[in-house]
């Protein structure tokens, strides 16, 4: 996901932190700092490293990768796969083992290159992830500093920047005329314009 606002906007990263009254988007900002023991300046140093202690680190749960055999034999459970072993089943019972053994062979073979190009996907797409390490901006301590996204706490102020990368849900507090890429979310290729007042209404029912 990335930024494109005319000038740089500041949000409060709020991930992960208990709510006790109304969503973060529905407070004032007032409110959430208070609530959040943070101001803006951003957060100490002693601050941030009880942050990072309790809450733990800025990623997500990453599920397990299925064992191998897991995902080969994935490929023989399906309707259209057991249509073509009963089929090889009746041609056996009927005397035609060479129909037979065409049908299993053409179902094998398919699940082998399923299997090979679902292997191949999953090593790419983990070698992304390793290499894929966004950086941030925030304030701490009164001072803009860049640090790695995996290291934002609950209570940093987030700088973002034209072309920046929104590393946690945050809760916006300062910008001018910010709008944001949301297609990686969306699919709307079309940048949305967000704003600082709470909202009124709930995001999601």
């Amino acid at each position: 996901m990335t930024i494109e606002p005319i000038e740089r906007a500041s949000a409060l990263f709020s991930e992960q932190f208990p709510r006790s009254t109304a969503p973060w988007h529905q407070k004032e900002v007032a409110d959430i700092l208070a609530e959040l023991n943070s101001t803006s300046l951003g957060l100490s140093q002693s601050a941030v490293e009880e942050n990072l202690a309790k809450y733990g680190k800025n990623i997500l749960n990453e599920a397990h990768p299925r064992s191998g055999i897991i995902v080969f034999l994935g490929y023989f459970w399906s309707i259209p796969v057991a249509l073509l072993i009963l089929a090889a089943l009746l041609s056996i019972a009927t005397g035609s083992s060479v129909d037979a053994l065409v049908i299993m062979g053409v179902v094998i073979i398919n699940a082998v290159l399923g299997y090979v190009t679902e292997s191949k996907s999953e090593d790419i797409i983990l070698s992304l992830r390793n290499l894929v390490n966004p950086s941030a901006w925030v304030i701490r301590d009164g001072k803009s500093t860049e640090i790695d996204s995996q290291t934002i706490v609950v209570g940093d102020i987030l700088l973002f920047k034209p072309g920046s990368y929104v590393a946690a849900d945050a809760r916006l507090i300062e910008s001018d005329r910010l709008s944001i890429d949301e297609s990686a979310l969306t699919g709307e290729s079309v940048p949305v314009l967000k704003l600082v007042k709470p909202l009124q209404t709930e995001i999601f029912p």
